[in-house]
């Protein structure tokens, strides 16, 4: 604990038998994100709430994790992001990974006028992905802008020959 910050943390290790499987849980609270500047290469400000459940081995390589942020009045040092970022976002992930690949149960954004989601499977002989996103306000990226924007995306395939497919409206 710091005077702008805390970081809890439990959890258990299992030996060697059990591939050094971790379960546990960890939260942060970072009152000012002006401290990881220098770590970013570039001004940061803000506050972010972060929480982390979940188990895994380092030695099998498997993982089930639940992520979760939440931001307050983020900059990035960049006009567009910062407008977005300006209040309250949060992202949310619910992601596995295991002998056959890696699981996105779920991923969610929302940022100011922007929401996102994504979900979907990773693996070396076939990935499948898709996602949405929706941006209500485009003046919040650029005031000269107006309109909204939704749309769209997913991948299907392997790296060197998938099909990505999108559609967009605004």
């Amino acid at each position: 604990d710091g005077a702008d910050y805390t970081l809890a943390a439990s959890g258990t290790l299992d030996g060697l038998t059990a591939g050094f499987r971790l379960s546990g849980k960890a939260q942060a609270d970072l009152q000012d994100l002006g401290r990881l500047s220098a770590l970013a290469g570039r001004p940061l400000s803000g506050a972010a709430k972060l929480a982390v459940t979940g188990n895994g081995s380092p030695l099998g390589g498997d993982f089930d994790v639940i992520a979760e942020m939440a931001g307050r009045n983020l900059t990035l040092a960049q006009p567009q992001l910062d407008r977005l970022l300006s209040g309250r976002s949060t992202i949310t992930a619910n992601i596995s990974r295991g002998t056959q690949g890696t699981t996105l149960r779920a991923l969610d954004l929302t940022a100011g006028a922007l929401t996102a989601s994504a979900k979907g499977r990773i693996a070396t002989a076939f990935s499948d992905l898709a996602g949405s996103f929706a941006l209500s306000d485009l003046a919040t990226l650029d005031p000269a802008w107006g309109g909204s924007l939704t749309g769209e995306i997913a991948f299907q395939g392997v790296p060197a020959t998938g099909r990505i497919t999108a559609t967009a409206k605004g």
